[in-house]
């Protein structure tokens, strides 16, 4: 913080902040590694694995515990969409 505040390297302040930057590069280097390295094959580097290579067709899955949305006739919908009052089949 002292590094910081005067915006000077004194002689006494030197070696830490050599360890600093130091440390910087260091991460900064295992940074690149990870955005430019090979991916292993098998793994799809340009989007994140998130459970999406196994798609389902909602409705025929087992596990799938939502609600299916069923469309109806106009017959039984509101009087604004079929200009007559509501019945029942």
């Amino acid at each position: 913080m002292e590094i910081a505040e005067d915006g000077r390297i004194d002689e006494w302040e030197a070696p830490e902040f050599e360890q600093i930057s130091e440390n910087i590069q260091r991460v900064i280097a295992a940074g690149f590694e990870v955005l430019y390295a090979e991916a292993p094959p098998g793994i799809k580097k340009d989007r994140p694995a998130a459970g999406t290579a196994e798609r389902r067709v909602q409705g025929l899955s087992t596990e799938n515990d939502c609600k299916t949305i069923v469309p109806h006739s106009g017959r039984i919908a509101s009087p604004s969409f079929t200009g007559e009052g509501v019945t029942r089949p």
